[in-house]
């Protein structure tokens, strides 16, 4: 018995040690989630400040996305089924590609509450795809320099990660 437990925790540590422990084949994605730090709280009183994020933000945003991983609530990130890409300009204007074909456009719709972002979304086309929108607050919007976290706002919903392309 003692040398089947011994011989459980050498493979236990040699499979730890060659980084083959329980990993995908595929590289992880995982970064592509990491969210940037969230603006500053400004008050409701400085129209101004806020405007300037929302800009920043919308500026952020423009170039070309690629769908790297699609989130579901409490179920691990999963790989779109097609190439999904989303080209935004500086006014939120986007156009949506599946297999390099343009399929959709929208306009995203941003606002600020206290230290977030929200966006809504109006989307045209035929698009299997559909960015998650709230007839209300709307739903939550992360750009970073090489990431773009766009999710419906409900902590099991649907959120949606994207890595620049351009």
């Amino acid at each position: 018995m003692k040398k089947k437990i011994i011989g459980l925790v050498v493979l236990l540590i040699i499979g730890k040690s060659t980084g083959s422990w329980a990993q995908s084949e595929r590289p992880t994605q995982s970064d592509v989630w990491h969210l940037c730090p969230p603006p500053t709280y400004s008050p409701f009183s400085d129209t101004l400040a806020r405007r300037a994020t929302l800009d920043s933000m919308t500026i952020r945003m423009a170039g070309r996305w690629k769908l790297i991983e699609i989130g579901d609530g409490w179920t691990s990130p999963k790989q779109p089924a097609k190439l999904v890409e989303v080209l935004f300009d500086r006014q939120g204007k986007g156009i949506i590609f599946e297999e390099n074909k343009r399929v959709s456009h929208c306009q995203l719709t941003l606002h600020r509450s206290y230290n977030q972002i929200f966006f809504k979304i109006d989307q045209l086309g035929q698009s299997i795809f559909h960015f998650p929108t709230l007839s209300n607050q709307g739903g939550r919007i992360h750009a970073c320099e090489q990431n773009l976290v766009i999710g419906d706002g409900k902590m099991d919903g649907t959120a949606f990660a994207f890595r620049r392309v351009r």
